[in-house]
């Protein structure tokens, strides 16, 4: 480029626009840093930035998902902690039976005083299924029947599991404690009555057992989605991070050869409009 044409300056042009190109870079570079993201808006990576709102997406959903199966584990976990106080109730109401099925060395007062301790156990299952709650939701008062109740356990619509069967104490369709219910004539007074408790008794130790063994395999299956869905968070979050986390390492890099590019390119300009003025000269 000649020197005795300065009209248009394209050698300042040139330099010019080197030095804005580097300064946008230098931006850039910066505000990767500052931010520690990759993608700051959409222009920085027009395909990347649907990928990465599609995953951050699928995270959240994950994590309330875990959320909502560590809070069905814990509330399946308060009901079996209330099951199993039953069934301690249950041994002692059976032993206090047997005890009063021996009238041949017990009077009928004593046989008596059996009953009324093994009501007082019937009453205590009893308030066992009316005061076990997780928040406002009845566990085993026969409210909390659980069978059409959906359990939202992944981050897609689909993801989800039903059917869960706990169902209260005092239903019909579920243990048989309504025969033993402290609110009925559970006191047995003689040898025969006791019988017939002992007879209820049994009953409501195996069909306990069976909704313990129900409660568990929930509570196992709950645990197993909760493990599935914690290695889909490190997964997912994994590719939000490759996607949209900035390399520090390249990105400082970046900016200290933007620097150096900038000063380089600042002094450029300075010599080119140096340059231009040795037109001066010639009107001397």
């Amino acid at each position: 480029m000649s020197l005795t044409r300065i009209n248009t300056g394209a050698d300042s042009l040139v330099a010019l626009n080197g030095l804005r190109k580097i300064n946008f870079s230098l931006s850039t570079a910066l505000e990767r840093i500052s931010s520690g993201l990759r993608i700051n808006k959409a222009a920085d990576d027009p395909t990347g930035v649907g990928t990465l709102n599609t995953a951050k997406a699928q995270l959240g959903g994950i994590r309330a998902a875990q959320m909502n199966l560590e809070q069905t584990y814990s509330m399946l976990s308060q009901a079996d902690g209330a099951l199993a106080s039953v069934g301690e109730a249950l041994v002692k109401m059976k032993e206090l039976a047997i005890k009063g099925a021996n009238d041949a060395t017990l009077t009928s007062a004593q046989i008596a005083s059996l009953g009324n301790e093994y009501n007082d156990l019937a009453t205590l299952i009893d308030n066992i299924g009316a005061n076990t709650k997780f928040g406002e939701k009845g566990l085993l008062d026969g409210t909390g029947d659980l069978g059409d109740a959906t359990i939202q356990v992944g981050a897609d619509s689909a993801d989800n599991m039903s059917g869960l069967d706990l169902i209260g104490l005092g239903a019909a369709t579920a243990l048989d404690f309504e025969e033993l219910s402290g609110t009925a004539a559970t006191a047995f007074v003689d040898a025969s009555e006791a019988l017939t408790e002992l007879g209820l008794v049994d009953l409501a130790v195996t069909q306990l057992g069976a909704l313990r063994a129900n409660v568990g395999q929930y509570m196992n299956l709950l645990s197993n989605n909760l493990e599935h869905q914690m290695a889909m968070e490190v997964n997912v979050a994994s590719s939000v991070s490759t996607i949209g986390d900035a390399d520090l390492a390249a990105e400082i890099s970046n900016m200290a050869r933007d620097s150096i590019l900038a000063q380089s390119a600042t002094a450029a300009l300075m010599q080119s409009n140096i340059q231009s003025q040795i037109v001066l000269k010639l009107l001397q």
